[in-house]
């Protein structure tokens, strides 16, 4: 007899034969032997003997779910010789080299948030002077419009993230919502015909159609793609982080062709092929017809997907847990009202857009720039600390075990990050509105002073591709060569740090647009041109200074929206629990509609500084006022980034988690001193 271990003993007589395993036991030397599995014969005179024994049949596997792939089989079964069996031999093989999840899996659902956004921003790129030009609105309700339809792009990913948790999964979910989604896009292309050019049918099919289509698909499809990644496989959880960074890079892909390309094609046609009178209709058919096959291509994925079952929505049981915490914690009490405080600012400021009244436009927006105010003000200040969620436990005797609120906090301790990632939208926002307007009084001309007497003048707006560029190109740069430098020396890129680095660059971005206003305003103007932007006899000035002087500002908000936004993701998916991520997706896209309130709150309020003719104005103000604003909330952002601990800890971050390396060690120390006095006491 040969024992060994404890409980295997081997009958020497059989040695030769295949021995039976039994499951999770182990040899002496530790190696693991999987159930099912067999050891070894190395006696050559004794293999021909067992090769004439009848092979034991092998346990049949267990049924796989429904909709559910070999791959995630193998990962859910706790049986690791039983979910082996559902894998051919070959991809069981030590030799045969990891796939990339990336691209056999995660391709398909790029391809698809590619084609989205190019339907999106297609669509939202022309949408103002679609209004005004071709359905006849005044160019401010065109602009209303415009603000309405984005902040309820950016709402109902809130709904989407609920029916996904709730009742159809993810995958269900960004399937019936792409549906909506084409309905939509095909009214508008429809009425955008010059024949039809219906206002009440485009309206359905923006607002009902593509504003809920989006809001479905948004919240869902970033996160089914990071659900592919099994974070206990190193591989897999640094291919997971490239992931987001490759999402990210899928978008504006789609946005620089949206921008580049179809906004001129709306308003100039493609002569000798597109008139100019089916410019508008071609530029929102051709994304429409790329979002028809990116859905079908999704779809043609099913099978590779790891699709994880509706739970039921954590979100009731999210916010009851809050209501009871907060009802007996005047804390809790004040983190609410700070959450809550964003509900009348968005319904106050989206209520101003259709206030024609100058003053009283002004004093709803300002009552509604208050509200956020606030609310931000609140979450960054007071909503790290946690503590009073307890008193929703049963031993405090609350109504909730220890899990559910520990749920809770997980949400709850990112709310300060919620906070800070509106300013930076509010930076971000600047691009569509403030850069533009700045643009127009710039030099325009092609071929600047040497363009003529008749110069042909560039799209102020035209300037956003800039800002796409920097993240099609910088993108890969960070991926591949700047993050993997910093670790090598020591310098962990971690999630907070790239989001405090990235407000570093939306405040000196401001500063450079600053900079360039007063620049522009102390340069000589043009004689004989007028911009572009004038509107009906109006005869707006454009300075010497030329247009591509704006270039750096736009290339340092495309560098903070690389640290800040694609981390803002991740950070809103590694760090909750499972049934709260498409929840905290959607709370993640909402900062977008508040940021761009806050961009224009500032606008209304200060309105006497962004005049017509900007040579009267005072535009820099504003700049240098978001600058402050950004710096107070970095200021705030280090101190409280100190305190957080990762749920999956990065490299790096087991001595040092916060935003600054320095101030995390003491704040850890100040824990410490402050814990032992509590328990010595």
């Amino acid at each position: 007899m040969l024992h060994l271990h404890p409980n295997l003993t081997v009958d020497t007589s059989t040695f030769g034969q295949k021995v039976s395993v039994p499951a999770d036991h182990h040899s002496a030397r530790g190696f693991r032997f999987p159930a099912g599995s067999a050891l070894p014969l190395r006696n050559p005179r004794r293999r021909a003997q067992a090769s004439k024994l009848p092979a034991p049949a092998p346990p049949p596997p267990e049924p796989m779910a429904p909709n559910t792939d070999k791959r995630s089989a193998l990962q859910e079964s706790p049986n690791v010789g039983e979910a082996a069996s559902l894998l051919p031999v070959k991809q069981a093989s030590a030799s045969a080299p990891p796939k990339s999840i990336i691209l056999s899996v995660c391709s398909f659902i790029l391809v698809t948030e590619f084609c989205e956004r190019l339907a999106y921003y297609g669509l939202s790129g022309s949408l103002p002077i679609f209004f005004h030009k071709k359905l006849g609105l005044s160019s401010v309700l065109a602009t209303e419009l415009n603000s309405t339809f984005t902040s309820l792009s950016y709402l109902t990913p809130l709904l989407g993230a609920y029916v996904a948790d709730r009742h159809l999964g993810r995958f269900a979910t960004i399937v019936a919502f792409c549906g909506l989604y084409i309905v939509g896009l095909a009214m508008c292309v429809f009425a955008a015909l010059p024949a039809v050019s219906s206002l009440p049918l485009f309206m359905l099919g923006l607002f009902g159609g593509v504003g809920f289509g989006a809001g479905g698909i948004k919240p869902n499809v970033v996160v089914l793609g990071a659900d592919q990644f099994d974070v206990s496989v190193p591989a897999q959880r640094r291919e997971k982080d490239s992931f987001f960074n490759w999402f990210y890079w899928a978008i504006n892909v789609g946005a620089t062709f949206s921008f580049g390309v179809l906004t001129n094609l709306a308003v100039n046609g493609l002569p000798p092929y597109i008139s100019a009178d089916y410019g508008f209709f071609a530029s929102f058919a051709i994304p429409s017809t790329a979002f028809v096959l990116a859905a079908v291509v999704f779809y043609m994925g099913k099978a590779r997907y790891r699709r994880v079952p509706p739970k039921g929505s954590a979100l009731r049981q999210f916010f009851a847990v809050l209501t009871e915490a907060g009802a007996r914690s005047r804390r809790g009490r004040l983190v609410l009202s700070g959450g809550l405080a964003f509900v009348p600012g968005i319904v106050l400021t989206t209520t101003s857009y259709f206030i024609q009244d100058a003053f009283t436009h002004m004093a709803v927006a300002l009552a509604g720039a208050g509200c956020v105010a606030y609310g931000t003000f609140v979450l960054v200040c007071s909503g790290a600390a946690t503590d009073w969620l307890r008193l929703a436990t049963r031993a405090k005797g609350g109504s909730f075990s220890s899990q559910e609120v520990q749920d809770a906090t997980q949400v709850v301790r990112l709310a300060p990050y919620l906070g800070v990632i509106i300013i930076f939208w509010a930076v971000y926002g600047q691009m569509n509105s403030n850069f533009v307007v700045q643009g127009c009084q710039m030099d325009l001309r092609v071929g600047g002073q040497d363009a003529g007497d008749s110069p042909v003048l560039l799209s102020s707006a035209m300037l956003n591709v800039v800002d796409s560029g920097v993240i099609l190109l910088f993108i890969p740069v960070f991926d591949r060569l700047l993050y993997p430098m910093l670790t090598r020396m020591g310098i962990y890129p971690t999630l907070l740090r790239k989001i405090g680095a990235g407000l570093v660059f939306a405040m000196l971005a401001m500063l450079a647009a600053g900079w360039t206003e007063q620049v522009r305003k102390r340069s000589p103007l043009i004689e004989g041109v007028a911009s572009n932007c004038s509107a009906a006899g109006e005869t707006l000035p454009m300075a010497t200074l030329s247009v591509w002087w704006q270039t750096p500002q736009y290339v340092l908000v495309g560098i903070s929206e690389i640290l800040t936004s694609i981390s803002a993701y991740d950070l809103f998916y590694s760090e909750v629990p499972e049934s709260m991520r498409s929840v905290c997706q959607a709370l993640n896209l909402l900062t977008t509609t508040l940021g761009f309130i806050v961009a224009g709150a500032l606008n209304s309020i200060f309105s006497f500084w962004v005049t017509s003719d900007l040579n009267d104005g005072h535009l820099e103000y504003i700049y240098f006022m978001l600058a402050l604003l950004v710096l107070v909330l970095l200021l705030a952002f280090t101190f409280v980034s100190q305190s957080f601990e990762y749920h999956v800890p990065p490299p790096g971050a087991d001595s040092v988690s916060g935003f600054s390396p320095a101030l995390s060690r003491a704040a850890r120390e100040l824990r410490k001193k402050l814990r032992f006095q509590r328990n010595g006491n």
